[in-house]
């Protein structure tokens, strides 16, 4: 069984930028890439988000923020860490660009790979470089959520009834 903490009644209220904590566990079945430990927090309201305890245990408060704090919060100490590891890498003025750019499209490409697959179920079909999103076409994503399990939740825009294409047809 997971490591399970629930916000007990008079205990401080946790948030994660302006999403109150209702849950988090510690993932049994995941870790990152460095074999650290995953959390799997749920908040009021329903949603669920994965992310690095460590992540977790930076971000977290007692009190709300808006989502460009959280952002700062969450980026400022992986920019020191970045610098850190520049430095032991012996990265020079030069390699700069190149660093960013190759950086830049590593991050894409698993954004991309992880999309890849969630549309064709085929890892072996991927090619980096390529936008899964841009090659799709709209009757491909309107397939796809009509398709999808009835039981997923449904978004609505604020104050609004669901429109058809957001609806989950079947």
């Amino acid at each position: 069984m997971s490591e399970e903490l629930k916000i007990e009644e008079g205990m401080p209220e946790q948030f994660v930028g302006p999403r109150k904590v209702f849950t988090v566990s510690v993932s049994e079945t995941s870790k990152t890439n460095g074999g650290n430990d995953v959390v799997e927090i749920d908040y009021e309201g329903g949603l669920r988000e994965i992310m690095s305890k460590k992540t977790f245990e930076i971000i977290v408060s007692d009190k709300p923020c808006d989502l460009t704090q959280l952002r700062e919060k969450r980026i400022a100490p992986l920019i020191a860490q970045l610098m850190d590891v520049v430095a032991e890498n012996d990265i020079k003025a030069a390699d700069i660009e190149t660093v960013k750019v190759r950086f830049e499209g590593e991050l894409y490409n698993s954004f991309n790979r992880a999309t890849h697959y969630l549309w064709t179920k085929d890892d072996a079909s991927f090619a980096p470089g390529f936008n899964v999103v841009s090659e799709r076409s709209i009757l491909e994503a309107h397939l796809v959520v009509r398709n999808a399990p009835k039981n997923q939740n449904v978004t609505k825009p604020e104050g609004g009834e669901a429109t058809p294409s957001q609806e989950n047809k079947g």
